[in-house]
Formats: C-alpha cells, structure tokens, sequence
C-alpha cells in the first residue's frame, strides 16, 4: 500500500480526492492499496487524522475492517451497484441517491 500526500496528485481535476478537497476538506490522502494491503493500510492512514474533529472515508472495502459511526453510501440514479458496495449493504446506514 502506499499512502499520498502529494498535492498534486490529490488535487488532479476529476479525481474524488480534488472533490474532497474542493468541497472543503482540509486534509486530504490517498490510500492506494491492493486488497491485501488495506487492512494494513487503514492502520497506518487513519491516526495521520488524530487531531480531526471527523474523518470521511470513500471506500466501500474499508467497511470489512473499520466501524463508523455512520456509512452512507452514494448512489447514481442510473448505475447499477458495484459489486463491492453489494458486498457491503448490510454495513450502510444511510443511502443517498443522486
């Protein structure tokens, strides 16, 4: 896994990391991990946002090793679910539907 920081990287147009930025996160990281690696890599990533009052995650794998207080789960209109959101319905409290 590796875990970046680089604001060029983060804040490349289109990415969800530039959206998370754009609508006024004040940190911003990207884990990019290989299933395998995710579990480990939530480990590391998550205390760098100790002195957060919240924390966002956008990953619907992240739910087979975290719990939140609350899941919510972004949803297009005219998409078909992933099969890793299916994997997960049971785990979402919230279903937003755009």
């Amino acid at each position: 896994f590796s875990i970046i920081d680089n604001k060029k990287i983060i804040e490349i147009k289109g990415k969800d990391t530039a959206r998370l930025k754009e609508a006024g996160a004040r940190k911003v990281l990207w884990l990019k991990a290989r299933p395998h690696a995710l579990r480990e890599g939530l480990r590391k990533a998550i205390p760098l946002f100790k002195m957060a009052k919240g924390l966002i995650i956008e990953s619907n794998s992240a739910l087979k090793y975290i719990k939140p207080d609350v899941a919510i789960l972004v949803k297009n209109k005219n998409s078909l679910l992933k099969p890793s959101a299916k994997k997960i319905l049971n785990k979402i409290d919230l279903v937003v539907t755009l």
